[in-house]
């Protein structure tokens, strides 16, 4: 009776009410509808119902039959009652004091100590009708909410957080606002239609239309917060229509009824809450600086994202926008390169022969050292940089280091660049051909030296490049060379220090996924300090 009174009336509730529950009938016959009226306490006694109509408790059941359970010639029932859908008490008994059109029951609320005892099939008033309650029972989602569901291991295992949210778990950081052009809010009678008939002796109108409305407000209004919202209503609505001791009963029967609608409502009423959601409201990154982008360059997940910061290379300055390979996004202001820039190219002004120190500016050595042109001293550490020394089909001292995939070498002039003394001509068939000549040349230790040479490449389709390696180690990257260059365009920026007197040198050439012969030509090959 406590949990009773604590869950329907408030914990601070001066009243102490003396309440009954339901049992069905003990003899159990498929047919019987009829329940046993069981008065609370330490042990059970029943409402038996007398021939006159009137009642008396009594510590024994009689279940559907009549017994005369005192020897004084009356005859009582206890298996006497049932409620119907709309939660109101009927006595099911074959009495001819029942009207059978209508066997509603009604219980005469009093304090008055003279009226005594309970009568029925006497006009009273709405708010005199016995008040039937719903077993407090938390819907699904409440207990899936408290983790209380999924306990066994189920479907529901290890969930938690709010009971119907507005917007999704993921990705994190969203938040509800109002739709752009949704309607209205609006009071549907969602909540009236979650209590109904239930209670029907009281007007809790103006708190549903209320909660209708706090269904409604994408911004704060949360499915729990509203329901509770709602309950701290009608309890007050009660509070106002019986103040005074006299009502006290018309009080509790309010609470009680008011506690009801409000169960009904937050046990039934997550449908009609996600109505409301979908046509109001939906869902945006909580922090206004971010946007809701795609977390990968597939697009298969959504994420908030600042494409501000410069943070993300698939959403730099907006969704979507994916920065090219090389470059770095710089924010706001989109895509850039990483270091410096020449036109749609990036590249290091301190090093680009063809771009030193300034866009187009062009090294006729084809050294750029720390962004100024360099022009070496005529000493050679590279032997027969040139390839006039040609015996046979070698030129010495440059040795084959590796052939991959059919490649070949030639030495002989090139009539078509206007160069009629020898370069190195490489052949590279269709396919991933690789070659690369190599000479041994003497450096001094802790001693920094630069590399540079030219190259064009004649033929062929896909992608080549030419590269530099020290000792087998790469000195620089893979440049690209193109095709059908008619000049030689100057490879430089390469830096090693001399870790050792003999040194190997070698100029790489290697081609991916090509169709067609291509022929890059390799010339004045230089080593010199710097």
């Amino acid at each position: 009776m406590v949990s009773l009174q604590n869950q329907f009336l408030g914990k601070d509730s001066p009243l102490s009410l003396t309440t009954f529950h339901f049992e069905p009938d003990p003899w159990g016959y498929p047919f019987s509808e009829s329940h046993e009226l069981v008065l609370d306490g330490d042990y059970p006694r029943y409402v038996a119902l007398k021939p006159d109509g009137t009642f008396a408790l009594t510590d024994l059941s009689t279940g559907p039959f009549s017994a005369d359970l005192d020897g004084d010639g009356t005859y009582v029932t206890t298996s006497a009652f049932t409620v119907d859908c709309d939660g109101f008490v009927q006595i099911f008994t074959e009495a001819p004091l029942i009207d059978r059109n209508d066997p509603t029951f009604p219980w005469q609320v009093t304090t008055d100590p003279a009226v005594g005892g309970t009568t029925i099939n006497q006009p009273l008033s709405p708010d005199d009708f016995i008040k039937v309650l719903p077993r407090l029972r938390r819907s699904r989602w409440e207990r899936r909410a408290d983790g209380a569901d999924g306990a066994d291991g189920g479907d529901d295992a290890g969930n938690s957080g709010p009971a119907y949210p507005r917007c999704p778990a993921a990705p994190t950081g969203l938040v509800s606002t109002v739709r752009p052009g949704a309607r209205q809010p609006m009071a549907n009678g969602t909540c009236a239609q979650m209590g109904g008939a239930k209670v029907p002796n009281f007007d809790f109108t103006g708190c549903c239309n209320a909660h209708d409305l706090c269904f409604d407000n994408c911004d704060t209004g949360t499915f729990d917060s509203c329901n509770s919202v709602m309950g701290s209503c009608i309890a007050s609505t009660c509070d106002q229509k019986y103040p005074g001791v006299a009502q006290a009963a018309q009080w509790a029967a309010c609470r009680i009824s008011g506690a009801s609608y409000a169960f009904a409502t937050r046990a039934f009423a997550g449908d009609s809450f996600y109505a409301s959601n979908s046509a109001r409201c939906t869902c945006r990154c909580g922090d206004l600086n971010t946007s809701l982008c795609s977390a990968s360059a597939s697009g298969s997940a959504l994420q908030c994202v600042n494409v501000g910061l410069g943070l993300d290379a698939n959403n730099c300055g907006g969704c979507g926008r994916q920065c090219p390979k090389g470059t770095t996004c710089k924010g706001s202001n989109g895509c850039g390169c990483p270091g410096d820039q020449c036109g749609d190219v990036c590249l290091s002004l301190q090093d680009n022969p063809n771009n030193c120190g300034a866009c187009g500016n062009v090294c006729a050595s084809g050294i750029c050292f720390l962004g100024d042109c360099f022009t070496p001293p005529n000493v050679q550490l590279v032997q027969n940089g040139r390839f006039d020394n040609v015996v046979g089909t070698t030129a010495p001292p440059w040795k084959v280091a590796s052939a991959v995939g059919g490649a070949t070498i030639d030495f002989n002039a090139d009539g078509d660049a206007n160069i009629f003394h020898n370069s190195a001509a490489i052949n590279l068939p269709a396919g991933y051909p690789s070659f690369s000549l190599a000479q041994t040349i003497q450096l001094k230790p802790r001693t920094a030296y630069g590399v540079n040479f030219k190259a064009r490449r004649i033929g062929g389709s896909g992608p080549c490049t030419v590269s530099v390696n020290m000792n087998g180690n790469p000195v620089s990257g893979d440049q690209d060379i193109e095709p059908d260059e008619d000049v030689f365009r100057a490879f430089g920026g390469n830096y090693i220090s001399g870790a050792t007197s003999n040194t190997v040198i070698s100029i790489t050439a290697h081609c991916t996924r090509t169709t067609g012969m291509s022929i890059i030509r390799v010339d004045d090959v230089n080593v010199y300090a710097v």
